[in-house]
């Protein structure tokens, strides 16, 4: 009788266990769809809208070679300063907070800028972001930074 009630708790433990690895994996990867709808929002609107919609209201943007930005909308204009730049991103990791509320990714960004006679420059880097999860399950950005690195195509 004892065996059976140690086997059948060890099952418990054992599936719990399970239950919140495979939890916390669906959220990185939730995470990571976020952010891969970041850039593609990026691509499809522009930066400036697409943090506009993906920045939490207070969010710090730490640019290459700049001073920090506070506020979504400071960070917005800011992008909007260049309206022909276009901006995209793939997330390499994604990793949680073991609460599963707060996690960042990281990946590889290129930025293109036009510049003059038609030509335009390319910039390559890495970024971070931090993220929070709402009550409503939406991942908003509470950080970003980026710097610039060579092309690792």
């Amino acid at each position: 009788m004892i065996w059976r009630i140690t086997c059948s708790v060890l099952v418990c433990l054992v599936l719990s266990g399970c239950s919140a690895a495979v939890s916390r994996l669906v959220l990185e990867e939730q995470l990571l769809e976020a952010d891969r709808a970041f850039s593609d929002a990026s691509l499809e609107e522009g930066p400036a809208a697409a943090f506009a919609d993906f920045l939490d209201p207070n969010a710090v943007g730490l640019p290459n070679d700049g001073p920090p930005i506070v506020g979504r909308d400071r960070i917005a204009q800011f992008l909007s300063e260049d309206p022909d730049m276009t901006v995209e991103w793939k997330p390499e990791t994604a990793q949680l907070s073991a609460a599963g509320d707060l996690g960042y990714t990281w990946g590889r960004v290129t930025a293109t800028v036009p510049v003059a006679n038609g030509e335009s420059l390319t910039v390559h880097g890495k970024y971070m972001a931090v993220w929070r999860r709402e009550p409503s399950g939406r991942w908003r950005v509470i950080g970003y930074m980026n710097n610039r690195s060579p092309s690792l195509e």
